[in-house]
């Protein structure tokens, strides 16, 4: 039975032993947060807007951009400064007791309370969606990351219907401010699930990835990188601009929600009911339709594909009427949809070709701050649009303003691609994207074809890179087999292993030719030719190497004894050893290029009891046979100073005085007391 269900949530999570538990638990967390934020979303744009009416919301949006400018800066400080592991809880149980401090002062007569809940409501949710994806980024490196950010993230589109679902059917059954404590049950919740995966991860201890990307900048200096770089300024005015859709669209939809002249129960179920439509569209497009757009329709498509209907649904509500409410709650649900699930991909994408310093550097800059500057910056242009003492739009005539939104932003998006592409294919000669560090599948179909093509470079070097970045996009299956004959050992190597990793039906048809590479005049083709015959065939590497550790080439005996060595197994150890040993051992001059072999080989094999192998060809006869010992000895090191003395008798040897002076100085500093002693 428990094999059973380690099966069913081994498919379900995309999990491997020993994760499934903390992605277990993530998922629980973004979906009680999402569901403690969509309670409370309804219920402080409702108590707002009835309130205080919608035409003041610019003014509440233009405090806000400040406001939480502010608060960002300073918990970012405060964080600094606190254990890591005890900043997430903390955070949420301040906002807990801020909640229940405003379940006990909302009353139907507190208007100016609804402006504090309203930004509370905003900060709030800014910080548990920041703070949720920090600790998957802590927790998960870029391979899991691309198993398991769907499963995890798919909770928070799951949690939101849950959390609109209670706001919709149950306000008039508890009462609107009771809701509160529904959301404060979900964020108690929250604050346990989040302390027992903290007492299971140790979020400081990062790899190198993990420390480029927390390693933060200053404004400044973000700015810095924005002046230099046509790319993130591009990227930077599609957020921008992003930014200030959103707040039309929003602006248009609460605004309409007024209109209809309901009670504040009534709004807050509508409200609710339209989130509920949010979460739903945007789970199945995440799950449905992102990565497809990507992979086939291109990065063109996707970045125009929000702002082409930010202005369609413009055009609609322009001639729909003032009684057709589905307008805008269409429009609403539209770009929520999209921006969180295709957009927020794209932009992702976006950042794909730049070095890790810069992205790193200026990302938070642009995701955070400028969204913000230019949400303070909608609702300036919003003020004298609707108010009073201005223009006084109604909702249907705001879409004149989104209009002209969707014209600037299809032209930047525009050359956001242009500027994405020079980019990507610079970054292919500089090698400034690290394969390792790729979180996004979702690759544009001109990204792969680049690299595809790369694939044919005479150069070694950016063939290796591109078949790791194609791999890195989960692009496996691209990697042609006929790189099998490429005349560097390396790619040859590489190609194997991409081969077997591909897991493509048509591997098999390249048996022949992976049996013909056993005789490869590269050890390390040979080894990999090996494990891929294992893994083609489905049997364990160890079973195949022993079937050639008697064979008749010694070159195939030496690449099966680099396989057995390090299985961990102690009989194909000794066996190994003993094969070694007995090539080593045959001192005829005709034999010297297998001990060549030999030495080289030793070089390949981890295991310390296979050291001692290499002193007696550190004194061979054959010339080729000692200089191919001392590169393996320098491979290797001198963490024990198996090799000084060996290399000390070489200096008096004018053919091989410079290749052992150097290795001996390539082993540091770490041999001081070997020599010292001899």
């Amino acid at each position: 039975m428990d094999s059973l269900t380690s099966r069913i949530l081994a498919r379900v999570t995309n999990a491997r032993s020993g994760e499934r538990t903390v992605a277990l638990l993530m998922f629980a967390y973004s979906f009680l947060a999402m569901t403690a934020h969509n309670i409370l979303t309804p219920l402080t744009e409702g108590t707002f807007i009835k309130g205080l009416g919608a035409d003041m919301m610019p003014w509440v949006q233009l405090a806000a951009g400040l406001l939480i400018g502010v608060i960002m800066q300073l918990y970012t400080y405060a964080s600094g400064r606190v254990p890591r592991k005890r900043v997430i809880p903390a955070t949420l149980t301040f906002g807990l007791v801020l909640l229940l401090g405003f379940w006990v002062l909302l009353r139907p007569d507190a208007r100016w309370v609804a402006v504090g809940f309203y930004l509370f409501g905003l900060i709030l949710g800014v910080l548990m969606i920041s703070q949720f994806w920090t600790l998957a980024n802590d927790i998960y490196d870029a391979r899991q990351a691309k198993r398991l950010f769907g499963f995890i993230g798919g909770g928070a589109s799951l949690g939101g219907v849950l959390g609109a679902t209670i706001s919709r059917f149950r306000v008039r059954e508890v009462g609107e401010y009771n809701l509160l404590l529904f959301s404060a049950a979900a964020l108690t919740l929250c604050i346990v699930i989040v302390t027992v995966i903290m007492a299971r991860q140790d979020p400081d201890a990062g790899d190198e990835r993990k420390k480029v990307e927390e390693r933060s900048v200053g404004s400044g200096e973000a700015i810095r990188l924005l002046a230099g770089s046509k790319h993130l300024r591009a990227i930077a005015l599609i957020t921008a601009l992003g930014a200030v859709g959103a707040a039309l669209v929003k602006q248009q939809f609460l605004m309409a929600a007024e209109a209809t002249g309901r009670d504040l129960v009534a709004i807050i179920q509508f409200l609710a009911e339209v989130e509920i439509y949010l979460s739903l569209a945007g789970f199945l497009v995440q799950v449905a339709l992102t990565g497809r757009i990507h992979r086939s329709l291109g990065l063109a498509f996707a970045l125009l594909l929000l702002p082409v209907a930010l202005g369609s649904t413009a055009i609609v509500i322009l001639f729909a009427g003032a009684a057709a409410l589905w307008a805008p709650v269409a429009a609403r649900v539209l770009d929520s949809t999209l921006r969180y699930t295709v957009d927020k991909t794209t932009r992702e994408v976006l950042y794909l070709p730049l070095p890790a310093e810069v992205k790193y550097g200026a990302k938070p800059f642009i995701d955070v701050t400028v969204d913000r500057l230019a949400r303070a910056g909608a609702a300036l242009v919003l003020l004298p649009l609707i108010s009073s003492w201005g223009l006084e739009l109604d909702w249907q005539q705001l879409s004149y303003a989104s209009l002209t939104v969707t014209a600037l932003w299809i032209g930047v998006a525009l050359v956001a691609r242009q500027e994405y592409l020079r980019t990507f294919r610079a970054s292919i000669v500089s090698r400034a994207m690290a394969p390792g560090a790729i979180r996004t599948d979702a690759a544009d179909s001109a990204t792969v074809e680049a690299l595809v093509e790369e694939l044919a470079n005479p150069d070694e070097s950016a063939v290796l890179y591109a078949i790791e970045m194609l791999e890195g996009l989960e692009k496996h299956h691209l990697v042609t087999p006929l790189l099998l004959q490429h005349q560097s050992p390396r790619v040859r190597a590489r190609a194997l292993r991409a081969l077997v990793s591909s897991r493509s039906r048509s591997a098999a048809r390249w048996l022949p030719t992976i049996e013909r590479m056993v005789q490869d005049q590269d050890v390390d083709v040979r080894a990999a030719a090996l494990r891929a015959l294992a893994e083609l065939a489905h049997e364990d590497a160890a079973v195949i190497a022993r079937r050639h550790l008697t064979d008749a080439e010694s070159r195939v005996v030496v690449t099966a004894a680099i396989v057995l060595a390090d299985s961990g197994d102690p009989s194909d150890e000794a066996a190994a050893e003993a094969a070694l040993a007995r090539i080593i051992d045959d001192t005829r001059e005709i034999a010297a290029a297998d001990r060549a072999e030999a030495a080289t080989a030793l070089a390949h094999i981890e295991n310390p009891r296979f050291r001692p192998l290499l002193v007696p060809l550190l004194h061979d006869r054959d010339t080729w046979v000692v200089r191919t010992a001392i590169r393996s000895a320098r491979s290797m090191g001198a963490a024990d100073g198996l090799f000084v003395p060996g290399l000390l008798s070489l200096l008096g040897q004018r053919v091989h005085k410079a290749e052992a002076r150097e290795t001996l100085i390539g082993f540091g500093e770490s041999i001081v007391p070997v020599l010292t002693h001899v």
